[in-house]
């Protein structure tokens, strides 16, 4: 497919409102307008919906029916041999799954009696997983012949299969990409720093709202010391005191909650006994 078969480009996701991206793909088109009839921030739920819809069977919209939703692989898959085969990608990001692909690679040295092979996310430039095909018959470089079978299912999971064509051994492996290849250990230790920033955003809130109204109270106070029925001495006091704290709130952000409390309660005691002269 070129450019020209393409009847509608639809902008899917909140980026697609940038200007720049859509001057980018207008140019890249040749096209002067693209649809932005339907919502970016909806059109994966709108998708799902029908999609839904169709694969219910209930559907009784005929421009529903003949509509075809097609899932695809979110990641290009290839493997590279520990012992120098050369990388091959198999399943190309945006392939219709669920797919099916084969490769049949010979051994690079002599003699290999087994064999060590990285499967790659190749986008992410890292190993996804290594798997072992052991009983490899020993033979000289290039004789030994290796079927390596790729299946991404409908869920989007990748089962790999490697035969040794000459012993029928088998070697498989799974790629769930559901959890980023993360271990348990990994897991709980982001589960651990996310409810220690939890807490720390809680403590950081709760610090920045006893600031705000213990400044606010300073202006309130110096506010108050300028009404008429409040004595010179009283007044001097008062303006002193609130000076002192909004100083004080300027230069101790990283104040403890209490300190910042206790300030509060001294300004509150100030204004309680001007207030009952």
């Amino acid at each position: 497919m070129d450019r020209t078969s393409i009847n509608e480009v639809i902008l899917v996701g909140g980026s697609t409102r940038i200007p720049k991206v859509q001057q980018l793909l207008q140019d890249f088109l040749k096209r002067k307008e693209l649809c932005k009839s339907l919502n970016a921030d909806e059109a994966v739920a709108f998708g799902a919906a029908v999609q839904a819809a169709i694969l219910s069977g209930n559907i009784k919209c005929d421009k529903f029916n003949k509509l075809k939703i097609q899932d695809v692989s979110s990641m290009s898959y290839g493997l590279e041999s520990k012992n120098g085969a050369i990388m091959n990608v198999l399943i190309p990001k945006h392939t219709p799954i669920p797919a099916r692909k084969e490769l049949l690679i010979t051994t690079c040295s002599n003699n290999l009696s087994s064999f060590s092979i990285e499967v790659q996310e190749c986008e992410l430039f890292s190993p996804a997983v290594l798997f072992n095909l052991s009983g490899i018959t020993p033979k000289p470089r290039s004789v030994s012949k290796i079927n390596v079978s790729f299946v991404v299912d409908d869920n989007g999971i990748l089962n790999i299969t490697a035969k040794d064509m000459s012993t029928r051994e088998k070697s498989c492996s799974v790629i769930c990409k559901k959890n980023d290849h993360l271990t348990p250990e990994e897991i709980k230790k982001m589960m651990d720093a996310a409810a220690r920033l939890k807490a720390e955003d809680e403590e950081n809130r709760a610090k920045a709202a006893a600031l705000n109204s213990l400044e606010n109270f300073a202006y309130k106070m110096k506010a108050t010391a300028r009404g008429p029925k409040v004595s010179a001495l009283d007044k001097k006091q008062m303006e002193e005191a609130a000076d002192e704290t909004i100083l004080w709130v300027d230069t101790n952000h990283d104040a403890k909650i209490e300190e910042i409390n206790d300030r509060k309660r001294k300004l509150e005691t100030i204004e309680s006994k001007v207030a009952f002269l």
